[in-house]
């Protein structure tokens, strides 16, 4: 099983959660009665009498006199009936009309921003079944040691608050208030101020421990069947797998450890068995004989020994990584843990005698015992989430949603498939800010043991588009880099490139990287090179070995010949290859001399022969004929699968002389002069780079430049780092793959550990 290491990029910009506050309206008062002024008191009565004189004047018998009478009188009623409630009732509805349709319109907004934190929250806190999707995308591992939701983990979907705080009106007593108007207010706070169905999370490493209880539920007579205890169990188990499996899919192993002191019943045993499998359970520099040691024990006095067998390490922000223990079925107070007293471990209590799981955080940071952090019990149902801060987990639970669950099932698919990827090692520490981390080799092609070359060219060789292709440092978004040799026509970069640097920029490293990769990942079937130094031999020291370079050449006193030699051994290498390429059939080129290869045709492999020029500027100087047989490599090297890499500290474009415009890719690290970085990618940004060696810039051909940091290989075997076996103490053999300890103990004189592949 190949390995691969987790480069992780700068978190991406996640939905943003809403915020901030919507204050509400009040709603409007009635429209007080005005009093009327003494001529709309009197003109009614006047009225009235009007209304009697005329019948007076024009006679009791006269019935005009009756009937203009009585329309004076009934205009006096109307007068005064519309002057009592009229206008004001008409009021009272307007204003009641404009504030429910105001609400209409709080109303709407309301929901969108519920709709904005339901998926802001969703993205963030993304249900446990959904966490095999994060495995192969660039949120694995996102959550840093100075993130604030580092630690953070999903626990179930309850109700939760508005994000946007509803804040309600200062008014006056509600007899005052237009009745209708503020029970709509008041329905609406009350129906909006939360939103249900939410996922609710908790902060482990802010915690002194996070107790996770079944609790049976109240059962009533006649009800029906309850829950069985091991039903109420079962879910509680469920809801701290989850978590565990929240906690290993968030945060690296550099940052965030596990381990569990599992019951010896085959039964706790069987329940915890898949963290095996999680990088997160192996420790840093114990081994047995199935390779690391994986941190499940039912002994608890264990842990303090893995503590202290802990080498030295430290995160990104300087403190060693956080480490969570989860204890399921033993008591660890009655055992006499000794390192539950240690101030850099939490102490913990166990929260249920019966065998209910109990997950605690522990911060493993230097300095006094985290006193101040809190505690925190869930309890469960299998219907309902609740939590208890008070000393008596049981007394007035607040029901809050429904717990989360995985099975086991699903926890082990998960463990299985995280079980490939590798916290970066770099020297440095990794930073938020990839091309500031110092990143290695090994890291990049996915390799825990450098020396464990055959996995990663098992894996270039069953994949034909990376021939000839091979990562040479991480970019801005922390993925890696890859240079790929071959031409334009099969999807690479190639054939021939130009790589400039000035001194101490890292360029000697950046060679060694490129050589060093493509020996790793390609074997001398496939690939040969040919290396030339016109600095002295240091760059490539130590590679006359690797039985991919056919020579080095140096411009030492005793090795002038071989330049001259080189330049015969070249042109003859050409002339063999057209004349293989003749003999097979008049080929076009070794690409398809390789297809006839693949395909059965009795052929001699014909490998890809790269050649590196170190201070090419140098050597021109010396022996200024050789830039002809460099043109002819740059015209013919195409068809014939000859690559040429010419690197130097500054660029003298007069040399080339014509062997420019075959140079396809160009590297650039920190140049000496604006100039000099203008001549090689046509902008002046090589010399505004910072002063960390192996930064620079790789221009494709296209009008993009990749910026990028290149990995380091000639840094020593890391400490704590245990070297490959030799199998000279004990053979080889197959070895099951469990989660207890395998073998002899570690750090037993007969120890011989072998690693295990499963």
């Amino acid at each position: 099983m190949s390995t691969r290491t987790v480069r992780r990029a700068p978190r991406g910009i996640p939905p943003r959660l809403p915020g901030g506050e919507l204050p509400l309206e009040p709603p409007p008062e009635p429209a007080r009665p005005v009093p009327a002024g003494p001529l709309q008191r009197v003109m009614p009565a006047v009225m009235v009498l009007g209304s009697l004189g005329f019948v007076a004047v024009m006679g009791v018998r006269n019935p005009t006199s009756w009937l203009f009478g009585g329309m004076f009188a009934l205009s006096a009623v109307g007068m005064m009936a519309s002057g009592i409630g009229g206008p004001r009732r008409a009021e009272t509805d307007e204003s009641r009309r404009d504030y429910l349709r105001y609400l209409a319109q709080v109303r709407r907004r309301i929901r969108q921003v519920a709709a904005a934190q339901r998926v802001a929250l969703e993205w963030t806190q993304p249900d446990p079944a959904a966490l095999l999707g994060v495995l192969d995308s660039e949120r694995l591992w996102e959550r840093r040691e100075t993130d604030p939701d580092f630690g953070q983990v999903r626990v179930g979907r309850g109700r939760q608050r508005l994000a946007t705080r509803l804040v309600a009106p200062q008014t006056g007593p509600l007899s005052e208030l237009e009745p209708v108007s503020a029970w709509a207010l008041r329905r609406l706070i009350r129906a909006h101020s939360t939103v249900p169905d939410l996922p609710v999370a908790v902060a482990l490493c802010a915690l002194r421990r996070v107790c996770v209880r079944a609790v049976q539920p109240v059962t009533v007579p006649d009800a029906g069947p309850s829950v069985s205890d091991d039903a109420g169990l079962a879910v509680a188990r469920g809801l701290a797998r989850a978590m565990v499996a929240q906690y290993v899919t968030w945060h690296s192993p550099a940052e965030a450890r596990l381990a569990v002191v599992a019951s010896p019943a085959a039964a706790a045993a069987a329940r915890w068995d898949w963290v095996k499998w999680l990088p997160h359970a192996r420790h840093a520099a114990l081994r047995d004989d199935a390779g690391a040691l994986r941190m499940v024990t039912a002994d608890p006095a264990e842990v303090a020994d893995w503590l202290a067998a802990d080498p030295p390490s430290a995160t990104a922000t300087g403190v060693p990584p956080r480490l969570l223990v989860v204890v399921d079925g033993v008591d660890v107070r009655r055992a006499g843990a000794r390192w539950l007293d240690r101030p850099e471990v939490t102490v913990l209590r166990l929260a249920d005698p019966d065998g209910a799981p109990t997950v605690v955080a522990s911060d493993r940071a230097t300095g006094p015992a985290t006193g101040e952090r809190g505690e925190l019990t869930l309890l469960t149902r299998p219907d309902a989430l609740g939590v208890s801060t008070d000393a008596d987990p049981l007394a007035a639970p607040r029901w809050i949603g429904r717990p989360d669950a995985l099975s086991v099932a699903e926890c082990a698919a998960l463990a299985r498939r995280m079980a490939r990827y590798r916290a970066p090692s770099g020297a440095e520490p990794d930073t938020a800010r990839p091309l500031r981390n110092t990143v290695g080799l090994p890291e990049l092609l996915g390799l825990d043991d450098p020396a464990a070359v055959a996995v990663a060219r098992a894996r270039w060789r069953d994949a034909p588009g990376d021939t000839l292709r091979v990562p040479i440092g991480v970019g801005e978004t922390g993925e890696p880099v890859l240079l790929d040799l071959k031409e334009s026509a099969q999807g690479g970069s190639g054939p021939h490139g130009l790589c400039i640097g000035a001194t101490g920029s890292g360029k000697s490293e950046l060679l060694r990287t490129l050589l060093l990769g493509l020996a790793a990942t390609h074997s001398s079937e496939r690939l040969n090179m040919v290396l030339v130094d016109f600095k002295g031999g240091a760059t490539f020291l130590g590679m006359a070995g690797l039985p991919h370079v056919s020579a080095v050449i140096t411009n030492l006193a005793g090795e002038l010949s071989l330049v001259d030699r080189m330049a015969d051994a070249l042109a003859g290498e050409i002339t063999r290859r057209q004349e293989a390429l003749r003999a097979a059939g008049n080929l076009a080129g070794v690409a398809e001399y390789e297809r006839r290869r693949a395909a059965g045709a009795p052929l001699d492999p014909l490998p890809a022969l790269l050649i590196v020029v170190d201070e090419f500027s140098e050597m021109l100087a010396q022996r200024p004929e050789l830039v002809d047989l460099m043109v002819t490599i740059g015209r013919l090297g195409r068809s014939l699968q000859i690559h040429l890499l010419l690197a130097s500290q500054r660029l003298d474009e007069g040399r080339l002389r014509g062997l420019e415009s075959h140079l396809s890719y160009r590297i650039a690290l920190r140049t000496f002069s604006p100039a000099e970085s203008r001549a090689v990618l046509g902008v002046p940004d090589a010399h505004q780079l910072p002063p960390m060696p192996g930064s620079g810039f790789l221009a494709l051909g296209t009008d993009e430049l990749v910026r990028f940091r290149a990995a380091y290989v000639s840094a020593p075997r890391a400490a704590g780092q245990a070297p490959a076996s030799t199998g000279s103490a004990r053979a080889a053999r197959p070895v099951p793959f469990t989660s207890v300890r395998v073998g002899a103990r570690p750090g037993d004189p007969d120890d011989a550990p072998t690693e295990l592949l499963a």
